[in-house]
């Protein structure tokens, strides 16, 4: 079993808890912190014996990576941030088992996909229940946000104009009509796999325009039901 260390190192920033400040970017650090002498297996060796320098080099090493991944994802620095600390958090608490670890780049980057996900998890079920009340999501509140939400709304509904007959037919029956796929079957006349098919290929036709249009996931999920 994993022994669950109560210290921190010295440049993890927690929510509102500061603990020593922490570089926010590239530019801001010091090159005493990167020391790309070691390996990153050679590194998970030291911070597993409790080495703060070496947990320093690795952060600075992937946080521009992860960050980048992570902004991505939830279209929000503040978020981003918070996830990536969340990660390397989870990395110094859980560091006896480090030395076992093969492959530290997908390792590390599990852990922020993990994290992620379930940040994506949490906001999907908080903004479905607001969709449900006609509400706009509240993970930002200024103006240009809640005007961007009723822009997805208008292209959703452009898509959904713009597909084959039948496709839009099943779809409009399956999103705002909650039938099963045997009753939608029924009404339009073919089979439940035919409707199974033609539901996915509309949701993944929404998905990739929202893509395209740069919309965050969070909102997309919301919209391909």
């Amino acid at each position: 079993p994993l022994h669950l260390h109560t210290t921190f190192p010295p440049i993890i920033f927690i929510r509102s808890y500061c603990l020593v400040k922490l570089p926010k970017r590239a530019n801001e650090r010091s090159t005493n912190w990167v020391n790309m002498v070691y390996s990153d297996n050679e590194l998970l060796s030291q911070i597993a014996e409790g080495d703060e320098n070496a947990f320093s080099t690795l952060y600075f090493r992937y946080d521009t990576m992860l960050y980048t991944f992570l902004l991505k994802l939830t279209r929000s620095e503040s978020t981003a941030e918070e996830l990536l600390q969340e990660t390397f958090l989870r990395l110094w608490l859980y560091r006896d088992s480090l030395a076992e670890v093969e492959h530290p780049r997908a390792y590390i980057h599990r852990i922020a996909a993990n994290l992620s996900h379930r940040w994506l998890q949490e906001q999907f079920r908080h903004h479905k229940v607001l969709q449900e009340q006609g509400q706009p999501p509240d993970t930002v509140n200024d103006p240009e946000d809640k005007l961007a939400w009723k822009d997805m709304e208008a292209l959703v509904a452009r898509i959904i104009a713009g597909m084959p007959e039948q496709r839009r037919k099943i779809y409009q029956l399956h999103r705002d009509g909650a039938l099963s796929s045997g009753e939608i079957a029924e009404q339009v006349g073919v089979t439940p796999s035919t409707v199974r098919n033609t539901i996915a290929a509309a949701i993944r036709q929404i998905r990739e325009q929202l893509l395209e249009a740069g919309f965050s996931l969070v909102l997309i999920l919301l919209f391909s039901r």
